[in-house]
């Protein structure tokens, strides 16, 4: 133990540095947190013993550095990770601390990973296989694929961190707005007769979409809770008119963008027995946020009563 606590190991001073730098914390907390034989141990183990895998590192509640020896259920700061790639000890490295990543590897831990995993997604992923460069070596039905599965997973991140943030987001066909724009525009010239099909199934097939996602929206009553046997107070029933009032702006306001027009009219020019849905849908969407509108507003001078 006493080889493992001294300046010179190699592996605690990567395990220090690391975490010190991760987190941005000055080097008189990795010293308190050494001080005590608990969390000391829990590191003597990890570097040379097989029983401890995995070290997640994060701040308590006082500020203090603390070890688990497992994933925690909950952070409530950033944390770093030190993952074991053998159910071995770490072998003291002779030169360069690079040598550990061989026998382990390590990352941050976010308070909130799935928001942290959306961004992920969205910032590093997408635009990876988006560009088109780094998929010009496979064959045109791969690339076709990685481009599909990409639009999908990035469709489905797009919609949780709408979920997240309490709002139902609308997600669109794959492509950039640009194709729909200019797609838009040779069908209106052509009166309908010009028209890529292909594109044109994929909004029918984005209407059937949003054509759930609005209904879901529309069907929510404020005695959901009452019929689950809840008992909600004054407060939740204007709670819940305000809430549904922000998601039906928020759809309000995706359905009437640039975009959406130039899709609802490739579907009228083109005479797609989708268009009526996508009209009746506007209409829903615009007379129920009217009246979520109107019962906010009336309800909104009886809050401070219920305060």
């Amino acid at each position: 133990m006493a080889e493992v606590e001294t300046e010179k190991d190699k592996r605690l001073i990567f395990l220090r540095d690391y975490t010190l730098k991760s987190l941005r914390l000055k080097a008189d907390k990795w010293n308190k947190l050494c001080l005590s034989d608990e969390q000391r141990n829990f590191l003597v183990n990890f570097l040379e013993k097989g029983l401890v895998q995995e070290l997640v590192i994060s701040q308590n509640l006082g500020g203090q550095l603390q070890i688990h020896t497992d994933w925690p259920s909950y952070l409530r700061n950033k944390g770093v990770f030190f993952v074991k790639r053998e159910k071995t000890g770490i072998p003291d490295p002779d030169e360069e601390e690079e040598d550990l990543l061989d026998h382990l590897t390590c990352g941050d831990v976010h308070p909130n990973v799935l928001d942290h995993f959306c961004a992920w997604v969205e910032e590093v992923i997408v635009p990876v296989f988006k560009n088109e460069n780094n998929i010009t070596k496979f064959p045109q039905c791969v690339a076709d694929d990685i481009k599909k599965q990409i639009h999908d997973l990035a469709t489905s991140v797009y919609q949780i961190r709408g979920h997240i943030k309490g709002k139902t987001l609308l997600p669109f066909p794959q492509g950039a707005a640009s194709d729909i724009d200019d797609e838009e525009r040779r069908v209106r010239e052509s009166d309908g007769k010009d028209v890529d099909n292909l594109m044109k199934n994929s909004i029918e097939g984005i209407i059937i979409k949003w054509a759930h996602q609005v209904d879901e929206v529309l069907s929510q009553e404020s005695d959901q809770e009452l019929e689950e046997g809840k008992h909600p107070g004054p407060s939740t029933e204007i709670e819940f008119w305000e809430a549904k009032c922000r998601n039906l702006e928020s759809l309000f306001e995706q359905m009437k963008n640039s975009t959406t027009r130039n899709m609802a009219s490739i579907l009228n020019v083109t005479d797609s027995a989708y268009y009526p849905c996508f009209k009746s849908m506007f209409r829903n969407v615009v007379a129920s946020m009217n009246e979520a509108l109107d019962i906010s507003l009336h309800l909104k001078p009886l809050r401070g009563h219920f305060k």
